[in-house]
């Protein structure tokens, strides 16, 4: 690798973080010295940007003031190619274009460095930002909300409007169904490292199968794919369940592929639950039970939560969590238990 590629790929990875720390400043600072550097003592600019040149920072290009209004959102979702997030993005387009607004979409994948830089790069273009699942830190969310309207989706982090789905009571209703049918052995597929779903849902899943005196237990954390789900079905065949919740419908998808690949039978020797109840959870064989919070509901207030901020800048308007109730979606691949086969 040539001296110039390997400068310009180690330039990518430079963060407002990395300056921020170099230059002894908050994020929250480094960002308004580029994007409204009338608001940024002098000095302190003049350092910012001089450790911003030696590190290879490049912040964006297009600037914005609180004298020009673009009318633009910025909508960040973990991994574009995901449908689950296809409904909360019509959700938020709806309501944006009703008030004026364009959408940018960003596709923050789930590697962390490319999660940070997309999104900062968004501060000079929109007005306003929603993270659906985003998976940087509370402190990095907060700094990006003390330089413009910020709202999460399906995350809570302190001093942030957040719109979310109620984990604790979508638990109670998959754990209650799987109950009735006879079941007291379950497995708990997760998704990504860190998922802010998952850490809920594991905590209502305790409480929920202590409540009841079943037995649960959950694989390794996997990407939220049917790849991942595919992944978990192997590490549960070593240990098998009578029924299986995933982190979503594509990994709930990806293990029953894999199970009926080696002849096991879903839901005869296995019930598989899976979240978010997208278009293809009704299409496969057979038909996937899975619990629903609408995406497009929490799209929309997601993006009146915004405008809310957009419009009352200067004055506190609190900081707000929606919760959106969730329920069970009921299809084929959910059974009575049968004895477990090895």
């Amino acid at each position: 690798m040539s001296s110039k590629s390997k400068s310009s790929s180690d330039a990518k990875r430079v963060t407002i973080y990395d300056v921020a720390r170099e230059a002894g400043v908050a994020p929250s600072t480094v960002s308004r010295t580029f994007s409204r550097p009338g608001r940024v003592n002098a000095e302190t600019a003049a350092r910012v940007r001089k450790v911003a040149e030696k590190i290879g920072y490049r912040a964006a290009t297009v600037s914005f003031t609180s004298a020009q209004s673009t009318q633009l959102i910025a909508v960040a979702v973990p991994d574009i190619a995901n449908p689950t997030y296809a409904e909360t993005i019509k959700g938020i387009r709806r309501e944006a274009l009703a008030a004026g607004y364009s959408t940018i979409l960003l596709d923050a994948t789930e590697i962390d460095d490319q999660n940070s830089e997309t999104l900062e790069r968004s501060m000079g273009l929109a007005e306003g930002l929603i993270l659906v699942s985003p998976r940087l830190p509370d402190a990095a969310i907060q700094a990006m909300a003390k330089q413009r309207p910020v709202v999460t989706l399906n995350r809570e982090v302190p001093g942030v409007p957040a719109v979310i789905s109620d984990a604790r009571q979508g638990v109670q209703e998959m754990v209650a169904h799987l109950y009735d049918l006879g079941h007291r052995s379950l497995t708990f597929l997760p998704g990504p490292v860190h998922s802010y779903d998952d850490a809920q849902r594991w905590q209502a899943l305790l409480e929920q199968c202590s409540r009841r005196k079943m037995a649960i237990r959950r694989t390794p954390p996997r990407r939220p794919t049917v790849a991942g789900g595919a992944a978990a079905a192997r590490e549960w065949m070593q240990r098998r369940t009578s029924a299986v919740i995933a982190h979503n419908d594509l990994m709930a998808m990806g293990f029953m592929i894999a199970v009926k690949s080696v002849g096991i039978d879903v839901p005869r020797d296995v019930s598989v639950v899976g979240t978010d109840n997208i278009f293809m959870s009704a299409l496969v064989t057979p038909a996937l039970t899975t619990v629903t919070a609408s995406r497009r509901t929490q799209g929309s207030l997601a993006f009146s939560q915004l405008l809310e901020q957009l419009r009352h800048q200067h004055r506190d308007i609190g900081h707000l969590t929606t919760t959106v109730q969730m329920k069970l979606v009921e299809r084929e691949s959910t059974d009575r238990v049968h004895s477990l086969r090895r």
